[in-house]
């Protein structure tokens, strides 16, 4: 039998062990014990500069609502949805509605999921409209996920 324990002290020591498991044949291998192993070391990325991620629009005029991905920064694809990408459903829904335009606030954006790779963060996004049933998301092409057995 091989254990491998984190080195703690006293309490490593093989006699140690050994009283308490002594109808065992131990054989003992240290490791090393990491700071990082009890919590992550990195500081969290704010919100806007995240990357990979599912979004979701939220109008505070209607409550009509939008689900997208981006895998650039959060806040650069908000910027964009607001003020420059006029193929935008969330940008024409606020040109249509001077009361929605005048209401929306970079708050009516939210992260909703993150992914590490593009593909999972497609099949996320897939997911999350299926449940959400966003009013402004027009899709004319998608790719159809149910399985057939």
């Amino acid at each position: 039998v091989q254990l491998l324990i984190e080195y703690i002290g006293i309490f490593s020591r093989h006699s140690e062990i050994k009283r308490c498991c002594n109808d065992l044949d131990i054989k003992l291998v240290f490791s090393f014990f990491k700071i990082d192993n009890l919590f992550g070391v990195k500081d969290p990325t704010h919100g806007g500069l995240r990357s990979r991620v599912v979004y979701k629009f939220t109008c505070a005029g209607c409550n009509a609502c939008y689900v997208g991905k981006t895998s650039r920064h959060f806040s650069t694809r908000v910027c964009e949805h607001l003020a420059v990408d006029k193929a935008s459903h969330i940008f024409k829904h606020l040109q249509n509605s001077e009361r929605c335009r005048s209401l929306c606030l970079i708050d009516c954006f939210h992260i909703l999921d993150h992914a590490t790779t593009s593909f999972q963060l497609k099949i996320k996004e897939a997911i999350h409209i299926q449940k959400e049933l966003p009013s402004l998301n027009q899709q004319l092409h998608h790719v159809n996920l149910k399985l057939s057995f």
